[in-house]
């Protein structure tokens, strides 16, 4: 067992190992180590392109339909003619 001190009380750190816990390397990865990731869990990334493309079309249509049809006019009126 491995003891920590925390404040002078000995606790025990408590760790499992796994064998699908992903390794820690120091170094670039090749392509194909990078494939075989993407082909172990495909959901996972292909669903970051997926919802980061839906909240892009989404903020870009908010920001255009606040551009044209704002709410409320709140700015100066140095140059607005009725």
């Amino acid at each position: 067992r491995h003891l920590t001190k925390l404040k002078g009380v000995q606790t025990p750190i408590r760790c499992s190992v796994s064998s699908t816990a992903p390794t820690i390397r120091s170094g670039p990865i090749g392509f194909r180590e990078v494939f075989r990731q993407i082909r172990e869990a495909p959901l996972q990334y292909l669903t970051i392109p997926a919802v980061a493309a839906f909240l892009g079309l989404y903020t870009n249509w908010m920001g255009v339909k606040m551009l044209f049809y704002p709410i409320e006019y709140t700015g100066t009126e140095w140059y607005r003619t009725p």
